[in-house]
């Protein structure tokens, strides 16, 4: 798509020069017809938060815009406004019981809650939201997949110019990686989320703090590809915190926030001599955007010294004194943005694309995969040696039912931890993407489950004859794939459980240390240790006591027992106090997996609609 002036004498005759180049391209630039222009624009925005019944005002009546192929920074100090500014323009906060929004925001001059604004708008987030066990490729490719609708070979071709255009070419074939798994850099990460994003070919890129982390040398870079991307005909909006001299002067405009208010909004080229004309001269040699930084500084906003509220003072006024320098509101009209609706991808196709992406990245996960695989085997050979061939006696039964707890807690454990401890990686690409209005709760979640069910089989089919043949357990054919199947089952509790604490948790660490809260309580009605009244009914909530009473239903029922007829009567299941059959055990197991996992999508859905909403 051309971006070039139909006159490029345009400049030279009317003398401007590269400092006010960009200030006037938008009145002047034609793009490709086929681009359709947007402009945003928002009035009047105040934005008021309630917190333990304290009310603060973050915005105050903001009113501003960001034209097409113009690149738009936001300034100012932290808890001037800015990332808040920036979610409502983008739609991501809506007013709630906690927060109250008014004030307008329009597309071309339609209100975007009046349209379905996300085929326009492209938000990057300040944290790079990606699943760090695919490549940069794959990210791109499964990202295209969801969003866009075309065959493989386009799907791929579009990738390509992505790639390239983003300088992510040398790297595609690299893992991502994340703080526990070294991958691609900073950088090169920030470059692959705008990459997810740029794949549906958004008129609208609005990124928050796309230079924090990254040192001076690649945000140039960076700023230069959005750069190239405003070129493109594209409204590219931005907060940025501490821009050097060299990005800022790549600035097109400049809008500085303090205390939820506009100190500043034109262009940034132009606003040394706006300051200068009203006292505040940037000494030469020094960061504009640091100066203005310093200007702006409040030690204690809720109690501004003489000197602050005099500078804050004048700039306002001055501010809403040059309201006819202000930019003027364009209405393009609503036939550009018919131009372009991204086409919808059906349903079968994407709990493909995400049983495919969730499969690998879980394949590849050192975590869920080869860990789980590489316990179970050494924890097999482990009880192996210490209760080799149990036998059949009255003795053996204390020794058969404490190797049955310890396999039913050893399943269960693996299962939720590892569920729990994935499901936060997951989670924020989940909200992301939810947000987006890319899939439903319930399609991601049974792409989820399918993805994780293959390595469940293979741990099951793995562990199982390890354990059951040296153990000597009753050996018939039946019995055996009845262990194999509550070995399997064991395990899908187990995920069950990890996926209720996963989906509340928004980190690893917190994960970490939840898992024993929940399990511990239940382990203690798992029937081994079963002496007191109190609280019996947990027992029915215990996955632990299910996998242990099928365990030790499949293994005693029709046993053939070697036992002295003057001794004890060897009635195991009696003792333990098990009446259900193998098929009811079996039952129950399932019925607390299914319920689990019912109860797991509850929260996912409700706190993905609390996301969407915010």
């Amino acid at each position: 798509m051309s971006t070039e002036l139909k006159n490029p004498s345009l400049l030279a005759k009317n003398g401007l020069d590269d400092s006010t180049y960009y200030e006037e391209i938008t009145q002047t630039q034609i793009f490709d017809s086929a681009t359709p222009e947007i402009q945003l624009a928002w009035e009047d925005i105040r934005y008021q938060v309630t917190i333990k019944k304290k009310s603060q005002e973050i915005l105050k009546g903001v009113s501003g815009s960001a034209n097409p192929g113009e690149f738009l920074a936001i300034m100012g100090l932290s808890g001037a406004g800015k990332t808040s500014l920036l979610n409502i323009v983008a739609g991501r906060i809506k007013s709630c019981s906690s927060t109250k929004v008014s004030g307008t925001v329009k597309a071309n001059g339609i209100d975007i809650n009046q349209l379905n604004f996300q085929k326009y708008c492209a938000y990057v987030t300040q944290e790079d939201i990606l699943l760090p066990f695919l490549t940069v490729r794959e990210a791109l490719t499964f990202s295209a997949g969801l969003r866009c609708a075309g065959s493989s070979k386009e799907i791929k071709d579009k990738v390509d110019g992505i790639l390239h255009e983003l300088r992510l070419t040398g790297i595609a074939d690299n893992m991502i990686g994340d703080a526990m798994f070294k991958g691609i850099s900073g950088g090169e990460k920030k470059r692959t989320s705008i990459g997810v994003e740029l794949i549906s070919e958004p008129q609208i890129i609005i990124l928050d703090e796309p230079t924090s982390g990254l040192d001076s040398f690649t945000a140039d870079i960076l700023v230069d590809l959005l750069i190239q991307q405003a070129k493109k005909g594209r409204t590219v909006i931005a907060t940025i915190h501490q821009p050097s001299t060299s990005i800022f002067k790549k600035f097109n405009k400049l809008i500085l926030l303090s205390e939820g208010l506009t100190m500043y909004q034109g262009s940034a080229a132009k606003s040394r001599k706006y300051f200068s004309q009203l006292g505040y001269k940037t000494p030469r040699l020094v960061n504009p955007a640091e100066y203005y930084i310093k200007l702006l500084h409040i030690t204690n906003r809720y109690e501004l010294t003489k000197e602050e509220s005099e500078i804050l003072e004048n700039l306002k006024m001055a501010y809403e004194g040059h309201a006819d320098k202000k930019d003027k509101i364009r209405d393009l009209g609503t036939a550009q943005l018919n131009l372009y609706m991204a086409s919808d991808v059906g349903s079968i196709k994407k709990i493909l694309i995400l049983t495919k992406r969730s499969f690998i990245n879980n394949v590849r996960n050192p975590g869920p995969s080869q860990i789980t695989i590489g316990f179970y085997i050494v924890t097999s050979i482990l009880l192996d040696l210490l209760f080799h061939d149990l036998g059949n006696d009255y003795e053996a039964i204390h020794t058969i039912n404490g190797v049955m707890y310890f396999l039913a807690i050893m399943c269960i454990q693996i299962g939720n931890t590892g569920s729990a401890m994935t499901f936060p990686v997951e989670r924020t690409t989940f909200f992301k993407e939810y947000g987006q209005g890319l899939y439903g709760a319930l399609t991601y979640y049974i792409t989820k489950m399918i993805a994780e069910l293959p390595l469940q089989v293979v741990a099951a089919l793995v562990a199982s004859p390890l354990l059951y043949f040296p153990l000597g357990l009753d050996l018939t054919a039946e019995k055996f794939l009845t262990f194999v199947f509550i070995i399997f089952l064991s395990q899908w509790m187990g995920h069950g459980l990890g996926y209720i604490v996963g989906a509340l948790c928004s980190s690893i660490l917190i994960a970490n240390a939840a898992v024993p809260m929940v399990s511990s309580p239940l382990i203690a009605y798992e029937g081994l240790m079963d002496n007191t009244e109190a609280f019996k009914w947990v027992q029915y909530f215990s996955p632990f006591r299910w996998s242990f009473q099928a365990l030790c239903v499949n293994q005693y029922t029709d046993m053939d027992w070697d036992c002295d007829p003057r001794g004890p009567k060897c009635d195991p299941l009696n003792d333990l106090g098990f009446s259900d059959s193998i098929g009811m055990s079996l039952l129950w197991c399932i019925l607390f997996s299914v319920g689990a996992r019912s109860i797991a999508f509850i929260e996912l859905k409700v706190l993905g609609l609390k996301f969407k909403n915010l």
